[in-house]
């Protein structure tokens, strides 16, 4: 500011000559210029969701605007018209990103309605000393053979391959390597005292406390360390410790490509699909000529795509995958592309496209041997036969898959085959044989302690009880679907559990608690706004009292 001038007069000076329509108040002068003011602010606020040619196209147009409306007639009319309108369309846009950016969260959170914590990653306690007990078998047959390091690393390798296929294979450059990295690391800690005893008691936990006890003295030393943690913790599901040994290492080195990926998958896990994201654009931009990783990245980019339900781009991702695979001759990379394709065209409806990938992806695993993805490939094509209502062919594919998952006692899969064995038993009207399929997932899910899976389990057991008027065996049945609804909070889940249990007691007389019940339903549907399910509990309750 000058030296003696007013600052009431200089912004009293400012404002009456601001260019306005004749017969335009001073304040509304100011009104003008605060309006383009904002526009500008709008725009630099939103720098990283326009695009820079919106960005300089609206700067341009206000520019344009604002020397307009110096001038007079109508060429004064069109830069205020220009001004109004630029304002006009930046606030607009800048509402309607906000509105996606919402409504993308939102369809994130439906996708993976609950954040997981390590402890619920973590493999069951009797899946781990299952896989324990097998290593400490292996340790104690090598010391009493006393078979060389090299013999024993290759059969570590061979065992730790098999049972950990599922997270090696994808999560890999050389699936191969990476257990031949674990089988070193498991070598490394054999002379720890107690190792034996501590694998049979703890699983592969035990592993992973046995390396962060190492004190490893160089720099280099230290990040294999860390590179050896992040690859056991993840392969027992400890995501927590992954996630710091993956950051440790990117401390050492932001370009490792390997604990960017095992970022990703971390994040997946937790159901963070924007940050999974992110760091398989990262792998894409750190590895431009590496077509291993930049396969990796896009089949990963698929999944993620393939979870919000956006198919086109899943799609997309996973033929770059496929394409790059089938260049380079990954023959296990293109089985896992064509089981994923498969998985999409299905969710489309394209059946027949679906079977084809399924079938491809299938060949390629029987020929490498690979059972979990022969098992896989089995269970997709089992689904695809009951969606097209061909039972015969779809028993026969899953009987298959569950076959191959019992051999490799692969519970989790072997619990997702007998329950659909029993959706087609139910279909067949075979109710006892359903009831048995459904038992059985049941218990496995139980034992797993898989919420998701014990109450499909008890919504497919319900109505087998009910048309048999068994009518104490539905109620549990129930009962147990409310309790997890409840411990999940799913308002909906819970309304109609509610209301299958009034109906219950309705059919055995009992009105009073027929009425507790289909109240505590029909108010939960009307918070949900649900009002046809409040209309229906409501026309029950009404029936009570005629």
């Amino acid at each position: 500011m000058a030296p003696g001038k007013n600052p009431l007069k200089l912004w009293d000076g400012f404002r009456r000559n601001i260019p306005a329509p004749d017969g335009m108040a001073p304040a509304s002068r100011v009104l003008l210029v605060w309006l383009a003011q904002v526009a500008v602010v709008t725009i630099i606020a939103r720098i990283l969701a326009f695009p820079h040619w919106a960005l300089l196209s609206a700067i341009v147009a206000l520019m344009v605007g604002v020397l307009l409306c110096r001038c007079s007639g109508k060429w004064r009319i069109a830069g205020y018209l220009m001004c109004g309108m630029t304002i006009l369309a930046v606030g607009s846009a800048g509402a309607l990103l906000t509105i996606v950016d919402h409504r993308e969260r939102e369809r994130i959170k439906l996708q993976a309605p609950e954040q997981h914590d390590g402890a619920a990653q973590t493999k069951s306690l009797d899946e781990q000393r299952r896989q324990g007990e097998m290593l400490a078998q292996m340790l104690e047959l090598a010391r009493r053979e006393k078979m060389s390091a090299a013999e024993l690393e290759e059969t570590l390798r061979a065992e730790i391959e098999h049972e950990f296929a599922g997270k090696l294979a994808d999560d890999e450059r050389d699936a191969r390597a990476a257990a031949e990295r674990a089988a070193r690391a498991l070598l490394d800690v054999m002379d720890v005292p107690g190792i034996v005893e501590a694998l049979r008691e703890n699983g592969g936990r035990a592993i992973v406390d046995a390396l962060l006890t190492r004190s490893p003295k160089s720099e280099a030393d230290k990040a294999e360390a860390h590179r050896n943690v992040l690859q056991w913790a993840y392969l027992i599901g400890d995501i927590e410790q992954a996630e710091r040994s993956a950051n440790n290492l990117l401390a050492y080195n932001e370009h490792d490509l390997d604990a960017i990926n095992h970022l990703g998958h971390i994040y997946i896990v937790r159901g963070q699909l924007s940050e999974a994201e992110a760091q398989y654009h990262k792998l894409l931009e750190r590895a431009p000529d590496d077509d291993v990783w930049r396969a990796i990245a896009y089949s990963n980019l698929g999944l993620i795509y393939e979870t919000r339900g956006e198919l086109a781009e899943a799609e997309q991702m996973h033929l770059k995958a496929l394409a790059i695979n089938e260049k380079s001759g990954r023959l296990g990379g293109k089985a896992t592309n064509y089981g994923n394709l498969g998985v999409v065209y299905r969710m489309r409806g394209e059946l027949d496209e679906a079977e084809d990938m399924h079938r491809k992806s299938l060949a390629i695993h029987e020929k490498l041997g690979r059972l979990e993805g022969m098992a896989a490939a089995y269970g997709n094509l089992g689904v695809i036969h009951q969606t097209r209502g061909e039972l015969d062919e779809a028993e026969e594919m899953l009987r298959k898959a569950l076959a191959i998952n019992e051999r490799l006692d692969h519970k989790e899969y072997m619990a997702a085959n007998y329950g659909n064995l029993g959706v087609i038993y139910e279909s067949c009207s075979e109710l006892d044989e359903a009831e048995e399929m459904h038992r059985k997932s049941l218990a496995i899910h139980e034992k797993l302690m898989h919420l998701e899976g014990m109450a499909a389990n008890y919504n497919n057991l319900g109505p087998i009880y009910i048309s048999r008027g068994e009518l104490d065996e539905a109620e549990r049945m129930y009962r147990g679907l409310l309790e997890i609804h409840e411990k999940l909070g799913r308002l909906e889940g819970m309304a109609r559990d509610y209301g299958i249990l009034g109906a219950i007691y309705l059919k055995r007389g009992e009105l009073e608690e027929a009425r507790r019940l289909l109240i505590q339903s029909r108010d939960l549907f009307a918070q949900l706004g649900a009002q046809h399910m409040v209309e229906r509990a409501q026309g029950l309750i009404n029936g009570l009292a005629e």
